[in-house]
């Protein structure tokens, strides 16, 4: 999988008005909502939801994505990450993408339509809860080795969140 600059860097224009961030949240929720859409299809969706068209190597990259985050929530060694800017990005700038990522995450997983909110269970129900608290993080935060620390802990919550609900709804009913 590509890093998130080498990315950011090959949809170039498509992001002008969603970061890649969140783009890759929205396909990520879709994915564990229980999308079965195939890698096209999640292409045609969030580029019409979300994005100019893209070109074909533009294409290309998203279904690759798309594929690789498919591979990653399937992964018996939890290898799924979130996408992010890389640790030498500014804290702060790191917290704004995790904030995407996560209303990303949350228009993905509610845009399936795959679950009215009875359906889930309390502990999914609490994770989308903390993915929503998370996505108005203030971004506003001094770097320091404790807002560091602080920052780590909060993205591997929200990895882990990811692969829960992905395991807990991707195989529920289909509406």
């Amino acid at each position: 999988m590509k890093n998130y600059s080498e990315l950011h860097q090959a949809l170039g224009d498509l992001l002008a008005d969603h970061s890649l961030a969140e783009v890759h949240g929205l396909l990520t929720g879709l994915r564990c909502s229980g999308s079965r859409a195939s890698h096209s299809e999640m292409t045609d969706q969030i580029s019409a939801q979300f994005m100019s068209s893209p070109s074909g190597a533009q294409r290309q990259v998203i279904e690759t994505l798309v594929a690789d985050i498919d591979t990653a929530l399937r992964d018996s060694d939890l290898g799924f990450q979130v996408m992010i800017p890389a640790d030498n990005t500014p804290v702060s700038e790191r917290t704004a993408s995790l904030a995407q990522w996560c209303t990303g995450f949350l228009a993905g997983f509610g845009l399936s339509g795959r679950f009215q909110e009875s359906e889930l269970g309390e502990e999914v129900r609490e994770l989308l809860a903390d993915l929503s608290r998370i996505s108005v993080l203030d971004e506003e935060i001094p770097e320091d080795d404790d807002n560091e620390a602080d920052f780590t802990e909060i993205v591997e919550y929200v990895r882990m969140s990811a692969m829960l609900i992905y395991t807990e709804c991707s195989a529920g009913p289909v509406h």
